[in-house]
């Protein structure tokens, strides 16, 4: 009685354990196996619908975006991928803060300067036209312990700086003394000091 008692609490064990597996994950998909499935002309024509007019150039926060993230989602939907977030969600929220930079002209003695290319104006006049008598050339416009165009007050005045920073007669840039820019080769950081 005891071997049949015995044999039977091992069977119940087996066969609990048997229930208790676990399925195993599926194998990895090889990206080059898909890469086979998609046809040139498939992907001719959805690169044609996505960059169309329809989606009006899909500018970010655009409601040309908005129909092209649309027209994603429901081939991401119609071909039965699941949204990573769950549910009918595909989209992950993400602040966007946008400025649009004016538009600006500037002429020196009639002769007119191109934006960006000959000039980056920091800040405008309020009403959009100004006059000037004097400019006053700051340099490299960099206040730093190293090298400091700012022995001048600038307050209520137009300046002009050059980009980049100054270097040595051997090449290395001064302020670092090595062939590594400063932070101040980097525009923002040059703007930044002349909002002070």
């Amino acid at each position: 009685m005891k071997n049949i008692l015995y044999s039977l609490a091992i069977a119940a064990l087996v066969i609990s354990c048997k229930s208790q597996q676990v399925a195993a994950p599926a194998a990895p998909i090889n990206p080059e196996d898909l890469a086979t499935t998609i046809t040139q002309d498939e992907l001719r024509e959805m690169l044609y619908v996505y960059a169309s007019d329809e989606f009006e150039g899909r500018d970010t926060g655009s409601p040309g975006q908005k129909k092209a993230i649309e027209y994603l989602k429901k081939h991401y939907v119609d071909l039965g991928i699941p949204s990573p977030l769950g549910g009918d969600d595909y989209f992950q929220e993400v602040p966007l803060e946008k400025a649009n930079a004016p538009e600006m002209s500037m002429s020196i003695n009639g002769k007119s300067l191109e934006a960006v290319t000959s000039y980056v104006a920091v800040v405008s006049s309020a009403d959009g036209d100004l006059s000037i008598e004097e400019i006053i050339d700051m340099g490299y416009g960099i206040d730093s312990e190293k090298y400091s165009d700012y022995n001048t007050d600038v307050n209520g005045k137009v300046i002009v700086i050059r980009s980049g920073e100054p270097k040595n007669d051997d090449g290395t840039y001064v302020i670092t003394g090595s062939d590594a820019a400063s932070k101040w080769s980097n525009m923002r950081q040059q703007f930044a000091a002349k909002r002070d």
